[in-house]
């Protein structure tokens, strides 16, 4: 599998694997928060929660291209390791649709992780009678009726023949008559990462005023700092 690599949030410099950034966090409230899964996963309700720790604006750690920062600053919570996807998922909680996600199924990280790249990343694709449709393959991030959008999934793979048309869902792609649509079409409170805590001036970044991070086209994959990407 790939790299979760990232964009800076502010200069639009490539995050390099294993180097040290910053997770802002929100100053507002979040809203309602699964509370089931924070009771179980205690470091995200200390470290996400504004009415937790007040000051925080953001977290320091080394990013390991794979999702997770291993915090460094603040010196309390040193050591614990952040899923940026859960961290997504803690954040977008109160404006997934209700109805389609039970707090209480979603108990371990790896079950929020897998919403919170359902969140960044799931998409389907519907067709010109308004059907939706989805690939259902075992490292395929979304089936994006957990998020509230009725869809079925397709036969086999983008190269699968489907009934009655005949044609690939990527011949479907191609020609225009599957469109491409986002699960999640605009996140209330996207990633937001830097490589420093402040801006050039020596102002701490603050997470309202930051642009959502990118996903990095080169992966982030050992650039020098300062290259120009």
């Amino acid at each position: 599998m790939g790299f979760f690599s990232f964009l800076d949030a502010s200069t639009k410099e490539s995050i390099r694997v294993d180097s040290d950034v910053s997770l802002h966090v929100p100053g507002a409230s979040l809203g309602p928060v699964p509370e089931k899964f924070l009771e179980r996963n205690t470091q995200y309700k200390s470290l996400l929660l504004p009415n937790q720790i007040t000051a925080m604006t953001s977290l320091q750690g080394s990013y390991d291209g794979y999702g997770h920062i291993h915090i460094h600053t603040p010196a309390a919570f040193s050591g614990l390791s952040l899923d940026v996807y859960v961290c997504l998922y803690v954040m977008n909680f109160a404006s997934l649709p209700k109805g389609t996600l039970i707090p209480d199924e979603v108990l371990t990280e790896e079950e929020a992780r897998s919403i919170g790249l359902m969140i960044d990343m799931g998409s389907y694709y519907q067709d010109k009678d308004g059907n939706n449709h989805h690939y259902h393959g075992h490292y395929h991030v979304c089936d994006p009726s957990r998020l509230g959008v009725r869809s079925t999934p397709f036969n086999g793979s983008f190269d699968t023949p489907q009934d009655p048309s005949g044609k690939t869902p990527n011949d479907l792609i191609q020609s225009g008559e599957w469109v491409e649509k986002k699960a999640v079409p605009t996140i209330p409170f996207p990633l937001k990462l830097t490589l420093e805590p402040e801006d050039k001036n020596g102002d701490r970044y603050k997470y309202e005023e930051l642009n959502a991070s990118e996903d990095c086209p080169n992966q982030g994959w050992f650039y020098e700092r300062g290259f120009n990407r």
